[in-house]
């Protein structure tokens, strides 16, 4: 029984990495004139960044991992790559998704 239960648990992790071939996210160096590192979030709202005319700034953001990929946010938007400033996220380019061709 429990080989079955086994068996049926790696199909359903299969098929379910079959449907979503992207293994994990890539962020460039922010657009702006500072370079940061950044990281890939779902933020519920963007709007323009103050003195920062390339950077829109993110409100309610949560870091995505790579253990989860997912194509898109619960909100229907893409996931952007944004650096922090305090409590503040500043978002400059949208994450690009990776294949395991493409590692």
């Amino acid at each position: 029984m429990h080989l079955s239960s086994l068996l049926a648990a790696s199909l359903l992790s299969a098929t379910a990495l079959a449907r979503n071939p992207f293994v994990d996210y890539f962020c460039d160096l922010a657009a702006d004139n500072t370079k940061f590192i950044q990281q890939p979030y779902c933020c519920s709202d963007l709007v323009p960044a103050r003195h920062n005319d390339k950077g829109m700034m993110g409100d309610k953001c949560e870091q995505l991992s790579d253990e989860h990929v997912i194509v898109k946010c619960k909100d229907g938007t893409k996931p952007v790559c944004c650096y922090t400033v305090g409590p503040k996220f500043i978002c400059t380019t949208v994450a690009k998704l990776e294949t395991a061709a493409d590692e």
